[in-house]
């Protein structure tokens, strides 16, 4: 709501092009460090049903005519919305701050898509980048979707966070998801010696690294 958003799709959608000056003037108002949680809505449902009048820059092969008119409009929107990831990767190539950009979708498009309509993936996984402009080693793994931000962390060194610390050693192990519970519970109630006691057990648990598909996704 603090955006100035000048443009928006013929459905009212922001164009995403208007983040880049906002991530840019984030970055570049502090001396420290800076998270920044950046949400595009360009190629967001619902679609349009009818053919647009003044015709797109591409237009798909979709079988389907019912939702031939949505499908244009999708790949059309998220054409510009790769335009825009392009855009601000090059821009941040040569930022003068070590930068990490993290690119993923919550779910595939709302196009009725079935297992057979896909020639990678599955309609349960999306899959996920990590960019850096100063040659981050990342290993490419599966990682359940609230693994994310423990795994780019933990890339990074920060390891801070009673929650960060339990989602990197936890992911695959039997007992996570009872720790998980405990945790949380702990955080909002009161029981704050309980909360701590809760993980040092954890972390007598020699952990062994967990288990995950070869494939790149988040599950």
């Amino acid at each position: 709501e603090y955006m100035n958003v000048v443009e928006k799709n013929s459905l009212g959608w922001a164009e995403d092009a208007v983040l880049a000056d906002e991530i840019t003037g984030t970055l570049q108002s502090t001396d420290t460090l800076d998270f920044i949680y950046a949400i595009s809505v360009q190629a967001h449902g619902k679609y349009m049903t009818e053919e647009s009048e003044d015709g797109y820059l591409i237009n798909s092969d979709y079988a389907d005519s019912d939702i031939k008119p949505q499908m244009d409009y999708y790949v059309n929107e998220i054409k510009e919305v790769d335009d825009f990831i392009g855009a601000l990767i090059e821009e941040y190539e040569s930022f003068e701050e070590p930068t990490v950009i993290v690119l993923y979708g919550d779910h595939l498009p709302a196009l009725k898509l079935q297992a057979e309509d896909l020639e990678v993936g599955s309609i349960y996984k999306t899959e996920y980048i990590i960019w850096s402009n100063f040659g981050l080693e990342a290993e490419d793994k599966d990682l359940e979707a609230n693994m994310l931000s423990a795994h780019v962390t933990s890339l990074l060194g920060l390891t801070n966070g009673y929650i960060n610390k339990l989602n990197t050693i936890g992911g695959g192990c039997y007992d996570y998801c009872r720790w998980c519970c405990s945790v949380w519970f702990n955080c909002r109630g009161s029981k704050l010696h309980s909360y701590h006691y809760n993980l040092s057990t954890v972390w007598r648990y020699n952990l062994k690294p967990p288990v995950y598909y070869k494939r790149h996704n988040l599950l």
